[in-house]
């Protein structure tokens, strides 16, 4: 029983559980070195889509002051390169991150905690309504619109 097959037999159950976008074929008649990376690079939904032109220039910035430390400063160059950190580091311990870090996660908790708090019996209301309306076609949009009214 090949694929196709399956997809006539059961198309109301097919269409329920496809993506919006599918890389079914890709995946399938990928090979290769360096399939993964393209395959992740395709995904429309990918973090590192998000992200790559910041990695980018900081690999650039920390590429070039490696560099520009090993080879292009003299032994006192060296040492004034050295202090610079060490200067930060004395600003950054005059803010304690941890105390500031932990007075913003209470506040995220807070109001997720008064966002569960103000919509009570939602879950009851939701399974309740899935478990009385059975079905795949227009039921299944029934659900969805009873959904935000409970």
């Amino acid at each position: 029983m090949g694929c196709d097959n399956w997809k006539g037999k059961h198309k109301q159950y097919y269409q329920h559980f496809t993506m919006t976008i599918s890389y079914q074929q890709q995946v399938a008649t990928s090979s290769g070195l360096g399939v993964f990376w393209k395959l992740l690079f395709k995904w429309k939904g990918s973090i590192y889509k998000l992200v790559w032109q910041n990695l980018f220039v900081y690999m650039v910035l920390y590429y070039a002051l490696s560099i520009t430390y090993r080879f292009g400063l003299n032994d006192t160059g060296k040492k004034k390169f050295e202090q610079i950190p060490l200067h930060c580091q004395m600003f950054a311990e005059l803010i304690p991150v941890t105390f500031v870090l932990g007075f913003y996660v209470s506040i995220i908790i807070t109001r997720w905690w008064v966002s569960i708090r103000s919509s009570p019996g939602q879950t009851l209301a939701a399974s309740s309504s899935s478990t009385c309306i059975r079905g795949h076609d227009d039921r299944e949009l029934m659900r969805r619109t009873i959904r935000p009214y409970t």
